[in-house]
């Protein structure tokens, strides 16, 4: 999957509007990575945070998904595990985005849930 900081597009989007050579779609995407990977980057700083230290087995969302997230178990089998690889090169040479590294993405949204006391501690 694709991450992007919000500030990230908002920037994009403002160089896009003002910016002549900026034709065309563009791919905004800082990292291709996923949600355990997502997780993994703030373990690090939030320990004491519910954040997974697992992956979830195929068989166990198999079993369950269907239940728990509105996907069948054919989508399911087609699309756990699958890489998903987005090319930013022309978001970056046409608008000159320079995006955050995931580790500030994800952890300016953990600090911003804290504070928002959505996330609480458990340890």
């Amino acid at each position: 999957m694709g991450v992007v900081d919000g500030r990230d597009v908002a920037h994009a989007h403002v160089i896009a509007g003002f910016k002549k050579e900026a034709t065309g779609r563009h791919i905004l995407s800082g990292t291709n990575t996923n949600i355990f990977q997502v997780a993994q980057t703030l373990l690090p700083k939030y320990k004491e945070y519910p954040i997974p230290t697992m992956k979830a087995p195929f068989f166990l969302i198999y079993l369950v998904g269907p239940y728990m997230l509105p996907m069948t178990r054919s989508a399911i089998r087609n699309n756990f595990d699958v890489e998903i690889k987005f090319d930013n090169s022309k978001s970056k040479k046409d608008l000159g985005i320079e995006y955050r590294p995931i580790e500030v993405t994800t952890g300016d949204m953990m600090e911003q849930l804290i504070a928002l006391d959505i996330v609480k501690k458990t340890k």
